[in-house]
C-alpha cells in the first residue's frame, strides 16, 4: 500500500505517468525539505545568533553580525534552491516511471543491510562529486556565473543552501544520478538527504 514516501512511485494498474502523484509528490517535497533546512538552519540561528551567552563563542567572517537584510536574502535563496531541487526530483521521478532509475519499492528486494549501506553509498557518492563540482565552481571563468552568490554573504545561518541558480542545479544532479547508478529505496533517499542537510549545516 502506497505511503507518504512511496506514493509518487507507485505505477498505474493501466499503465502511464501517474502525473498527478508525482506533483503532488514534488510539493510535498519541497515544504518538507524546506521545513527540515528552516529547523536545522533555526536552531544553529538560536544557538549562533539569539541564544544569551554563547554568541562570543562562534566567529564572525567579517568581524560582524550579518544583517537583518542579509539573513532575508540568504532565507529567500534558499527557498529558491529548494525550487530548484523539487525540479531534480520530479526528474527522478518521471526517471523512473520511464524505467531509467534502479529505485525499488520493496526493502526485501535487497534486504535491509543493503539499505543501510546504500545511504552510506550515497553519501561517498555525493560528497565526491560535491567536492569535484565545487572545485571547479572556483574556477575563475565559472565564479561569477554559478558560484558567485554563495561568497558575497556574511555567512548566516541560512547561507548553505544560499546559492546561485547556476550551482543549485548543479548540485541538484546528484538526485537523478545516485538513482541511476545505484539501488535505493525511497526511505533510503530521504534518511540520505537528511544526513546531507544536516552536514551541510555543519
Amino acid at each position: 500500500m502506497p505511503d507518504l514516501i512511496t506514493f509518487p512511485f507507485e505505477r498505474p494498474e493501466n499503465g502511464g505517468i501517474p502525473y498527478l502523484p508525482i506533483a503532488a509528490g514534488v510539493v510535498l517535497f519541497f515544504f518538507s525539505s524546506h521545513a527540515r533546512n528552516m529547523l536545522m538552519a533555526g536552531w544553529v540561528h538560536w544557538q549562533t545568533q539569539l541564544k544569551r551567552g554563547v554568541t562570543s563563542r562562534y566567529p564572525r567572517f567579517q568581524g560582524r553580525e550579518p544583517s537583518a537584510r542579509q539573513e532575508w536574502i540568504d532565507f529567500w535563496r534558499t527557498t529558491r534552491t529548494m525550487g530548484v531541487y523539487s525540479a531534480a526530483y520530479a526528474v527522478t521521478l518521471l526517471s523512473y516511471h520511464a524505467g531509467i532509475t534502479q529505485i525499488y519499492l520493496d526493502p526485501a528486494e535487497y534486504g535491509w543491510l543493503y539499505f543501510g549501506f546504500s545511504i552510506v553509498l550515497a553519501l561517498v557518492i555525493q560528497d565526491t562529486y560535491f567536492y569535484w563540482t565545487h572545485r571547479a565552481q572556483h574556477h575563475p571563468r565559472l565564479m561569477k556565473w554559478v558560484h558567485a552568490e554563495h561568497h558575497v554573504t556574511n555567512p548566516t545561518p541560512w547561507t548553505a543552501f544560499s546559492m546561485n541558480m547556476g550551482q543549485a542545479w548543479i548540485e541538484s544532479l546528484i538526485f537523478p544520478i545516485l538513482t541511476i547508478a545505484i539501488p535505493m529505496h525511497p526511505a533510503a533517499v530521504l534518511v540520505w538527504l537528511f544526513c546531507v542537510n544536516w552536514i551541510a549545516l555543519n
